[in-house]
């Protein structure tokens, strides 16, 4: 998921966390790509930061 909650009011960003919730209960990978640390220490359990 690219940027998977751009432009999303706070109950929309807490549906797609739920979403990434119960794939993970499904045993499925997902990749979210994203600018926000908040998002991702929320919400992935594992964090590969980027740099130059």
């Amino acid at each position: 998921m690219d940027e998977p909650t751009s432009g999303l009011d706070q109950y929309h960003m807490a549906q797609v966390g739920e979403l990434l919730r119960q794939l993970k209960n499904q045993n499925a990978a997902v990749l979210v790509i994203t600018h926000d640390e908040e998002l991702a220490a929320g919400w992935c359990d594992r964090i590969v930061c980027l740099e130059e």
